[in-house]
């Protein structure tokens, strides 16, 4: 179906509303509440990972600031996310060796995640324990 034709079911359906012949419903506004995600991601690098992955990429999409950076606990995101914190330090390392993001580590402080390019990100195929430095940081 044409973007014309979907834009003009849309118009026609605003009309319908407007002149009260069809059951009301309460359109979201999202104009505050949003975060983006590049379409690479969606477009194909999604498809590596296993959902989990890709809710915890998400979650640091949401919480970076201009500057691409974002320093949420693991514990935060395990529990924001109904995850373990196994789980999202897994997801974290996987995230970290695709390149797709970049955490500073330094012990007793928080993590500082950065979001990469995506002319960085790398897809890895396999992984194997060796991918892993000895830190839990992943081998970049």
């Amino acid at each position: 179906m044409s973007s014309k034709v979907i834009q003009l079911r849309i118009k026609k359906r605003r009309k319908e509303l407007k002149k009260g012949n069809t059951d009301p419903f309460e359109i979201r506004d999202l104009r505050d509440k949003f975060f983006m995600v590049d379409d690479a991601y969606l477009n194909g690098w999604a498809r590596l990972f296993e959902s989990g992955v890709s809710m915890v990429y998400f979650a640091l999409c949401r919480h970076v600031g201009a500057d691409q950076t974002c320093f949420p606990s693991i514990a935060f995101l395990s529990e924001k996310l109904g995850m373990g914190p196994h789980t999202v330090i897994k997801s974290i390392k996987l995230l970290e060796l695709h390149r797709l993001i970049k955490v500073d580590r330094v012990k007793g402080q928080p993590n500082i995640y950065w979001l990469t390019d995506k002319k960085k990100w790398k897809k890895i195929i396999r992984v194997t324990p060796k991918d892993f430095t000895q830190d839990g940081g992943a081998e970049l």
